[in-house]
Formats: structure tokens, sequence, C-alpha cells
């Protein structure tokens, strides 16, 4: 990946506001995190320990300097997008065939959750590819074919919420992303007429799908599935419970610690290093974004990447408005589902959350353009 970066640094490439401003948003990023692997170094030493627990985030930055500049070339053509498609496509097909057990990868691993019900959850690399692909398939054509569009995605969810990746947060946060990428189609359309004749068909569709769903079989389970998660938080029990316990000592023991450590967090240590003795705890990767970043990164060094990363949201929002570009809003939409994320699951995960969501982002900032250029 760093021979990639460099080879990179070689191309002369014209860049849109939209790829230069993500391009500069991996490069702070990349140089936070060196300069938090000498801060660490600095206060823990044991510097092999520190890289392994860096190099995700480290990697997060290369991909996002190298998805969005190495090949730059596919903004001029959608042919030369195969690469990313290609990327995306395994990922998601890897998942369907690995979660039905076809396929059993070294890198995937089975849990069974009691939670009122057994759900067996399947955990594979990249598999958050298998819930964008919708948003960005119906970035193409919703704007043509938006009822049809709508109701093939929401079924496309739907049967990956329920058969593939069992994850409550995550079927949450997409169909809501999804509902956005409705939402942002449904502004597009120029005439009033046509917004107001959309939205009524959407409600009647949407109102038959509930009458027709409460009907069926899996009803009751999916009922059961949500409302599990609901009241594991509204209860405090379960692995609601357990992750609020672990995640507010870990915040209180910081921010009764020294101003360093408040200011610029503890940054990379690891449970076999000799800071777990002094802290207790490591700032190991838990599922909890938020709290990974202030353990790891301070108030300082957490202001600063969710300043640059709300500023590349912004980016994209604007490219949107400015060119009236649903795959532009679809890629911003994204980009938001990775912020959310970070209250159940951590996007740094690079094999698992940035690379999927980057790659579909690149696609529809790649078809944005190429739309526009026709246009």
């Amino acid at each position: 990946m760093m021979l990639l970066l460099l080879a990179s640094l070689g191309l002369n490439k014209k860049h849109t506001y939209t790829t230069k401003g993500l391009i500069q948003a991996g490069w702070i990023f990349l140089i936070i995190n060196l300069a938090y692997i000498a801060y660490s170094f600095v206060l823990w030493g044991e510097l092999i320990y520190i890289i392994r627990l860096a190099r995700q985030p480290l990697l997060s930055a290369v991909y996002l300097i190298i998805i969005f500049r190495f090949i730059n070339t596919s903004l001029h053509s959608p042919k030369n997008d195969w690469l990313f498609w290609s990327l995306l496509l395994f990922l998601t097909i890897n998942t369907i065939l690995a979660s039905f057990g076809v396929v059993t990868p070294l890198y995937s691993e089975r849990a069974v959750v009691f939670q009122n019900l057994p759900v067996e959850k399947v955990f594979i690399k990249g598999s958050v590819a298998a819930y964008l692909l919708p948003i960005i398939l119906s970035s193409f054509k919703l704007k043509r074919h938006l009822v049809l569009g709508t109701i093939l995605g929401i079924i496309y969810i739907l049967f990956i919420a329920l058969y593939i990746i069992r994850f409550r947060y995550w079927f949450i946060i997409m169909f809501v992303g999804f509902g956005l990428v409705i939402l942002i189609a449904w502004l597009n359309k120029r005439s009033v007429i046509n917004k107001l004749k959309t939205f009524v068909i959407l409600f009647l569709i949407f109102i038959i799908s509930i009458i027709i769903f409460m009907q069926t079989s899996i009803y009751s389970y999916v009922i059961n599935w949500l409302s599990s998660g609901v009241n594991d938080i509204v209860s405090q029990q379960g692995t609601f419970l357990y992750r609020l316990e672990r995640d507010i000592s870990r915040i209180n023991y910081q921010l009764g610690d020294q101003i360093i450590h408040i200011l610029f967090g503890y940054g990379f240590v690891h449970k076999d290093s000799r800071a777990v003795n002094i802290l207790g705890f490591s700032s190991e990767t838990n599922d909890v974004g938020f709290v990974q970043f202030m353990i790891t990164y301070g108030v300082v060094g957490t202001f600063i990447y969710f300043a640059v990363w709300i500023r590349a949201l912004l980016t994209l929002y604007r490219a949107s408005r400015l060119q009236n570009s649903l795959p532009y809003g679809s890629a911003a939409v994204i980009g938001l589902i990775m912020i959310f994320s970070l209250f159940s699951s951590n996007f740094l995960l690079w094999e698992t959350f940035f690379i999927p969501c980057f790659i579909a982002i690149r696609l529809l900032i790649s078809r944005g353009l190429i739309n526009n250029r026709v246009s």
C-alpha cells in the first residue's frame, strides 16, 4: 500500500474540488496517526506493539488517498471503474456465500447471540459492502425509476438484514441512509406535480407493504429482533450494559487523569504493553468508535479528526447542490453513515468498514462527474 501511495505521487492528474478535498483528508489522517505513533512511543515505548495497533487507522488514510488519487483516470470514463465494481461485488458475494456456509474463509467468524431469540451472526471482512450496493445502484436510476428502485432497495436491504448480516444497528442506519437517498432523488424532481404524484405512490406502497408484511411469518421474528435491541438500551441490559459500563469507566478514568492525557489521549497502547499496568485498560479497538477516538486521540485529536471528516462531507454535499447530482448526494449519505456507525461500530476497521465505504463513494463521485460532463 505504501508503494502504491508513493507511485501515486508521480501522477500529475488534475483533481476536481471534490476529489482534492478527500485526498487532503486522507493526508491529514495519515499525518495525525504518524504523529500519534511517535507520541505513543514517547509515553510508553514498545514501538512494535504501537505500530501493530496503529496499522488500521494508518491503512485507512493510505487507502483513502489511493482510492481517490492513484487510479484517477477512471473519472474520465465509466468503463474504467470496473476495478472498483469488481472489489465491491467480490466483497458482497463473499459475504453472502460465507453467511450461507457455501465457503468458510479463514477471516470469518460465527457467533450465536441470545437476546430473546437465538441469532447467528457471521463476521466477515468487508461485509458492509452488501448493505451499500442498493445505495450505489439506486443512485444511477432513481430519477427515472424512483418507485421501482425504492421497492427493490427495501426488499434487498431486508433480505440482507434477516439472512446475511444480522446486525440490527447496521440495518437501521442503512435503511435510514437509503431513505435519505430516496429523499434526495425526490427533491431532484423539478416538476411539483411529479413530486406530489411520486410522494402519494410511495406512501401508498409503504402502507400496503406494512400491511402485507404484518401477515407474514417473519413479522414477529423481525419485531423481536429489533425490539430486543431497544429493550437492551431502555433497560440497560445485555451487550449494551457491558459496553456502557466499560466505556464510561474508561472515560471517567481519562477525565480524572493528567491534562496531557485529557487533551491528547493515551495514543496507541496495547494490552500486552506496560501501559496496561498503569492505565488498567488499553485503547484497543472496541465497538463504540467515539470512545476509542477519545481514549486514543484525546479532545484535541478527536476534534481534528472529526473537523476534517465533516469538511469532507460538506464538500460532497456542496457538490451535490451545485451540480444537482444524485450520485454526489448519495456519496455524502454514505459518509454520514460512517459517522453514525461510530455509535456502534468503528469505520476505521479498514478491512471491514472503511474500504467498502470509500470504494462506494469513489464510484458515486465518478458517476457524478460523468453525468455532469454528459449533461
